[in-house]
């Protein structure tokens, strides 16, 4: 078979056409943290479960993170079309605008099925609403120029995952083991790694798709200058039941380009940001964005329908925030008694019921950045021997905001941390050590969670929160109350 330049060869996958699709929740919905895998089921067989269907069609799941919808809840998604994907869009359009009818029939513990509806599609380009295939823009090669034009001065980039991606390592140091197969950490990666691999993902899809690409000959010098990059474990399961494993890297990466980079190679990394890289990219992994020194991007990413701070605002998760606040719950018992003057000043409102509204207020301001955190209030707590301990504490109502965005936040998290809690999670995290020793890991680190707090680096734990909650208003909500200021402290006298 001839070969073709990698660079004719783009011209078979464009146009792109994109679909903005917003769903409602007709009873309600249980997810995993990681949407994808159901999502793509979901799609593949309104779509019929064609041949080919994974060279056609990527999706992007904005609301992984989300656990759990209630009836009359909005879901969003990006359905995009390589060319050829035509037909298959259309039926996908047709399919949606015809559930619940349309669904795979009902089953327990399905996440997508008869419990939603249709209720728009946008264009993903114009954002204009869309009824018909037709009506889709297009996305063509002169796009994808113009797209890659404007990075043309650019001399620093970092590459944010905006879902876990399985990428390979070099091959001199790739071992058989899926511990040493991809990249997991800075240690794994080398700057020009990246965009070899964008360069190999198009170039085997093109190959899937019956055109075979010359080979990479020289890839631009691109230095790596620093990585915040951690592995996310993911299972699935497919039609027999048996749990199949995927999971894969997170986070940023920020690159220098000491000579730029030529305009054939932008247009590479332009167009991985809309079709992913390394494996299982039919189902949404392998996603990434690129912003440039100032953090302005190109792509048009899509967003989730709502966000994690709206879920706050239900009034059963704020009152039992209120509750447990009040109870003196989120105080560690030795530090009990601190709580109290705390409370002094508020003593009438304990018997209040929990003030919904003016919660729901204050998490709205959160949501539009319009909110200014309080000052801690800080206190100094003798020991009976040393200088003692340093406390600060939010006032009351930051104490239950910050209590109803934890609720929402561990709900959603619970599956991705496994700890020796009560019940099963114990014999989940001893097959994880199984697992992880017939890996190829040697060590493992046991602690406490709370022995760490005065030790966590906050620029990374940003890191992790964006990678995992890309561009919802919670990060910031969560880092301006690490940021707080603290007033002078009180000196809590030993009781």
């Amino acid at each position: 078979m001839t070969e073709t330049s990698l660079d004719v060869a783009l011209d078979s996958l464009l146009p792109l056409r994109g679909a903005v699709v917003t769903l409602a929740c007709t009873t309600s919905a249980r997810m995993s943290f990681f949407h994808q895998p159901a999502l793509s089921a979901f799609l593949r067989f309104l779509a019929g479960s064609p041949e080919g269907y994974e060279h056609l069609i990527r999706i992007d799941a904005p609301e992984s993170g989300r656990v759990r919808y209630h009836k009359g809840d909005y879901y969003r998604f990006l359905l995009l079309g390589l060319a050829g994907s035509e037909r298959l869009l259309d039926r996908l359009l047709q399919q949606l605008a015809l559930l619940p009818a349309s669904a795979p029939k009902p089953k327990d513990g399905l996440a997508f099925g008869a419990n939603w509806r249709l209720v728009s599609v946008q264009d993903m380009f114009s954002g204009e609403p869309v009824c018909a295939l037709e009506q889709l823009s297009v996305y063509e090669r002169e796009s994808l120029e113009r797209e890659a034009e404007l990075w043309g001065d650019c001399r620093q980039l970092d590459w944010q995952w905006v879902a876990p991606a399985r990428v390979l390592k070099d091959k001199a140091t790739r071992g058989q083991a899926d511990a040493d197969r991809f990249v997991r950490d800075q240690v794994d990666l080398e700057g020009s790694l990246l965009p070899l691999r964008v360069w190999h993902g198009l170039a085997a899809l093109l190959r899937a798709r019956g055109v075979v690409t010359a080979p990479v000959l020289e890839t631009p010098p691109v230095v790596l200058v620093e990585a915040h990059l951690f592995w996310l474990d993911v299972q699935y399961r497919g039609r027999s039941g048996a749990a199949k494993d995927m999971g894969g890297v997170s986070g940023r990466v920020r690159l220098a380009l000491p000579q730029g980079l030529p305009l054939f190679w932008w247009q590479l990394l332009v167009l991985g940001q809309y079709l992913g890289v390394g494996q299982r990219t039919s189902f949404g992994w392998g996603r990434y964005v690129l912003k440039d020194s100032e953090g302005a991007q190109s792509i048009r990413r899509v967003f989730p329908a709502q966000s994690l701070l709206v879920l706050a605002q239900e009034e059963d998760n704020l009152t039992r925030a209120w509750r447990y606040v009040l109870a003196g719950r989120d105080i560690p018992a030795e530090w009990a008694d601190t709580a109290v003057n705390d409370l002094e000043d508020i003593a009438p409102l304990l018997q209040e019921l929990c003030p919904v509204e003016r919660l729901q207020d204050r998490l709205e301001q959160m949501l539009w950045g319009q909110y200014q955190v309080p000052a801690l209030c800080g206190y100094l707590i003798p020991k009976t021997k040393g200088d003692g301990w340093c406390l600060a504490l939010p006032p009351l109502f930051d104490r239950v905001l910050q209590r109803a965005v934890q609720q929402v936040l561990v709900e959603a998290l619970e599956p991705l941390m496994a700890d020796f809690r009560t019940g099963g999670a114990c014999i989940t995290t001893s097959q994880a050590l199984e697992a992880a020793w017939r890996e190829g890991f040697c060590w493992r680190y046991e602690g406490d969670v709370r022995d760490l707090f005065d030790s966590v680096k906050r620029e990374r734990l940003a890191e992790c929160l964006r990678a995992i909650f890309y561009g919802d208003p919670v990060v910031e909500a969560v880092l301006g109350w690490l940021a707080a200021s603290v007033r002078k402290p009180r000196v809590q006298p030993l009781s």
